[in-house]
């Protein structure tokens, strides 16, 4: 079978009208999520209501497609009346556009299926931004089109906001902790001011700091007493507050707990 000649290309726009008679500008792309166009011979015929309906459930049901929250769009040539009874009569939950006048699959390519007898059943693939990156004709294997997106979906690469938090996020994160957590904050601060802040300089500032109860202050204390062990004090401007590092159970009365 020959390569779909809109496959790498930008998916046409075009308006049409849609199920309640209402013109429905679709334009691939525009929303920033994929898309699945599907082109059907006929509303309401065996084949037809069957793919229409599992799209319908792909939607509802399938993790790949609330994921990447995937637009589904319908489009035969019947009029407005037909498909308002056809989306009513499945509860179709996305646009099903009336292409009488085959604007549409003119400008998708859209050919006729079983050697011209039968209009043609086409699903185009399209990325977020609304590059066509794959198509599937049959008009037999109906059951097929609902698996080639949730095929193509799976391959799609990840967005951002769809993957775990990126280093880029994480220092933003980090950001935002430092304005919390007096420890962060002062070891920024000491960096920024390239110097070492003195033991008294920290304490005063995390004292002025933090809200936090007397159980919460014991911890950070010890965090403090611990950071300068490990590593202010070893550069030695700071004198040492002790050889050892604490545990939860050590007396803090000489740091100020």
């Amino acid at each position: 079978m020959a390569v779909h000649p809109l496959i790498g290309k930008r998916a046409p726009e075009v308006t049409l009208p849609s199920a309640t008679s209402e013109p429905y500008a679709l334009k691939p792309g525009s929303t920033g999520r994929p898309m699945a166009i599907f082109f059907y011979p006929a509303s309401g015929t065996y084949g037809c209501t069957k793919e229409a309906c599992e799209f319908r459930d792909a939607l509802a049901k399938k993790e790949v497609f609330k994921r990447t929250e995937c637009d589904v769009v319908g489009i035969s040539c019947d009029p407005p009346e037909k498909q308002k009874m056809f989306v009513d009569q499945h509860g179709l939950p996305y646009p099903v556009l009336s292409d009488t006048t085959e604007e549409a699959s003119k400008l998708y390519s859209v050919n006729k299926g079983l050697l011209g007898l039968s209009k043609g059943r086409v699903t185009f693939f399209i990325d977020r931004d609304g590059t066509v990156l794959d198509v599937y004709e049959s008009v037999i294997q109906f059951s097929q089109h609902v698996a080639f997106v949730e095929k193509r979906l799976a391959m799609l690469p990840e967005k951002p906001s769809e993957r775990e938090p990126s280093r880029i996020h994480e220092k933003a994160t980090m950001k935002t902790r430092a304005t919390n957590s007096p420890f962060v904050y002062l070891k920024l601060q000491s960096a920024q001011n390239t110097r070492v802040m003195s033991v008294k300089e920290r304490l005063h500032a995390w004292n002025a700091l933090s809200p936090a109860t007397k159980h919460q202050k014991q911890n950070l204390c010890l965090q403090l007493h611990n950071m300068a062990i490990d590593g202010w004090a070893a550069s030695g401007d700071v004198p040492r507050l002790g050889e050892n590092r604490l545990s939860g159970d050590s007396d803090l009365s000489s740091l100020g707990a």
